[in-house]
């Protein structure tokens, strides 16, 4: 398909299906990722030409918005972003080290706005690009021991939205998307969720959404998730069942 695609937390779960993925179809990746052995993981059996490795660490924010507009400038182009990484330590509030609380901030919240920070201005250039966000709901109902992770994917709702507002008026071909892949039978998730590589298949589709589509929604799996009504469009519902 001859994109070039980024991909955070690559060395493994998700993050390695979605790179291998778009290998496989024939886009470029740039996969990002913190473990030189866990990436050549991933790499293996990929065409060399298809799979470039980049060391770095989405909490080093300004080292990986220099790291990632190098790459950029070596391919020439971008067209989309997996911004993939995320860290789930569990903790409860009232006893976790607050360093270890902000560092959930720092690369669930922190890592993704640096991610899109290094790719926007060569997509606003071209008019085009496709960025994805890695969410959950986790926010909506928190476990007791993940007040940390649920509230960094709460403020990564907000922080999609945001970026979607700010170009998707002058630019409706560059789309801004969450994504939320349900429970994953990865390191982090649970051992009856969807195979990675599965759950990649629907994340990889959201790269083909046509200009002028969706932006700054939710899919959910494979699918968009309806947004909530409005007080008028509640009443107006409401009227019509009488």
């Amino acid at each position: 398909m001859d994109r070039v695609v980024i991909v955070t937390g690559a060395g493994g779960g998700l993050g390695r299906a979605l790179a291998r993925g778009l290998a496989q179809q024939g886009d470029r990746v740039i996969a990002v990722g913190r473990d030189e052995a866990a990436l050549a993981e991933t790499g293996r059996g990929l065409a060399p030409a298809l799979f470039e490795p980049c060391i770095a660490d989405v909490a080093r924010h300004a080292t990986l918005v220099a790291t990632l507009r190098e790459a950029i400038a070596r391919c020439r182009r971008i067209d989309g972003l997996f911004a993939n990484a995320g860290i789930y330590p569990r903790g409860l509030v009232s006893e976790q080290p607050m360093a270890e609380f902000m560092d959930v901030f720092a690369v669930n919240v922190g890592g993704v706005a640096a991610a899109i920070q290094a790719v926007l201005p060569a997509m606003m250039d071209r008019a085009h690009g496709r960025i994805v966000t890695v969410g959950s709901f986790a926010d909506r109902g928190p476990l007791a021991d993940s007040g940390a992770y649920s509230a960094s994917k709460g403020a990564l709702h907000a922080l999609t939205r945001a970026v979607a507002a700010e170009v998707g008026a002058d630019y409706p071909d560059l789309l801004v998307n969450e994504w939320v892949p349900g429970s994953l039978a990865t390191r982090m998730g649970v051992a009856d969720g969807h195979p990675p590589e599965r759950a990649a298949a629907w994340g990889l589709a959201l790269l083909d959404l046509p200009a002028g589509g969706p932006t700054g929604q939710v899919f959910v799996e494979d699918r968009m998730e309806e947004p909530p009504l409005g007080l008028k469009q509640r009443l107006l519902r409401k009227l019509r069942l009488r």
